[in-house]
């Protein structure tokens, strides 16, 4: 398998030529909101649901989060002419730790999901203009998240930071791209372990700044690339 890692370029189109970033079939997509539900296309496993989160310190975030019973509703006007996308609109504090994300489940009810066979993930996705063009595309696995049992300072996700444009663009971001922030955390595996995610997070942690963000065409990709996905803990 051709590992790219952290060299790729989410937004090379070339990567769709390696095994990890080849697109899948079919089968491959976890979601592309065009019916306007918050759940996922319901196969391979997969059927998790759509929410938003943000910190208790001031920030905003819209849809409303789950926390405050909000439900998680798609945006008209998706990709390509599409009819709907998912969309996250808020803006963030100056506190010290800060964050606003929207993302979903793999599975419902919330458990690991074996994405071993895949090799990576992509999606279009874009900002308005005005806004904050940093964010963070994060798989929670086994060893981040505290459904895992394993971390004992969690949420330091495996993850890529983004700088989204005004227009619609097609990311690809390889497994073995991904890595965790540095200086906190635990523990600190080399890679994230693919057969044990429970979600994907499209997070902004600009101090200060409003954001507005679209995603779109949610799909795993690299169907072939079975081999070099499991870490072993």
């Amino acid at each position: 398998m051709l590992s790219v890692g952290c060299r790729a370029n989410p937004s090379d189109p070339s990567l769709a030529n390696t095994a990890e970033g080849a697109p899948c079939p079919a089968s491959g997509m976890f979601d592309d909101g065009e019916d306007n539900n918050n759940q996922a296309v319901v196969q391979e496993g997969r059927a998790g649901y759509w929410y938003t989160y943000a910190d208790n310190d001031g920030s905003t975030i819209d849809p409303p989060p789950g926390a405050t019973g909000g439900i998680f509703s798609f945006a008209q006007g998706g990709y390509n002419g599409s009819a709907y996308a998912a969309r996250m609109k808020g803006s963030i504090s100056h506190a010290n730790v800060v964050y606003a994300a929207m993302g979903a489940n793999f599975t419902d009810p919330r458990a690991p999901y074996d994405a071993s066979k895949y090799g990576g993930m992509s999606f279009w996705a874009k900002r308005a203009p005005g806004t904050t063009a940093k964010v963070r595309f994060k798989i929670p696995d086994a060893a981040t998240d505290p459904d895992g049992g394993m971390c004992t300072a969690c949420y330091n996700d495996f993850g890529i930071n983004l700088t989204l444009t005004e227009e619609w663009q097609h990311y690809t971001v390889p497994f073995s791209a991904l890595k965790q922030e540095r200086g906190w955390g635990s523990p600190h595996p080399k890679n994230i372990d693919a057969s044990q995610i429970f979600a994907f997070h499209f997070q902004v942690n600009d101090k200060g700044k409003p954001f507005d963000i679209w995603v779109d065409d949610i799909a795993f990709t690299g169907c072939s690339a079975a081999t070099g996905n499991v870490v072993k803990q």
